[in-house]
């Protein structure tokens, strides 16, 4: 999935990690999002889509610096609330620096085993319906 959201780009744009200072950031995090440096510019070539896949690098997230993000998911819905919660995470962080910046976050065992315990399948299916019915407010 690719989106254009604007705390994710921030963040991409700002070279500093992701930091896990949420349960949407442990998604995430360690190891950090990798940042797709190469060009900023619409991704129209095959070669270009080859780069980005690749610069997931076996993650599920990559912050295409200056430009967006792609997610990637096993469906559509899981490639979607990684999006959600990607965005959800950077915005985070940067409400932290209206105070510092991050002074505390999960520490990489704590995260991981958060991937486990919040995110798990009813827990996502949780979200997506979530998110559905938002939609349908909409």
């Amino acid at each position: 999935m690719h989106s254009h959201p604007p705390h994710s780009i921030a963040v991409g744009a700002a070279g500093q990690p992701l930091r896990p200072i949420s349960h949407a950031g442990t998604l995430f995090v360690p190891p950090d999002v990798p940042r797709f440096t190469k060009t900023s510019e619409l991704i129209l070539t095959r070669d270009l889509g080859a780069d980005v896949a690749g610069s997931l690098d076996g993650q599920d997230a990559v912050l295409l610096v200056n430009h967006g993000i792609v997610t990637v998911g096993k469906d559509v819905r899981d490639a979607v609330i990684r999006a959600v919660l990607l965005e959800k995470a950077a915005h985070q962080q940067m409400l932290t620096y209206a105070f510092g910046g991050p002074k505390y976050w999960s520490s990489d065992e704590e995260a991981m085993a958060k991937r486990k315990t919040v995110w798990g399948e009813h827990h996502l299916v949780m979200l997506w319906d979530y998110l559905g019915r938002s939609l349908d407010r909409a």
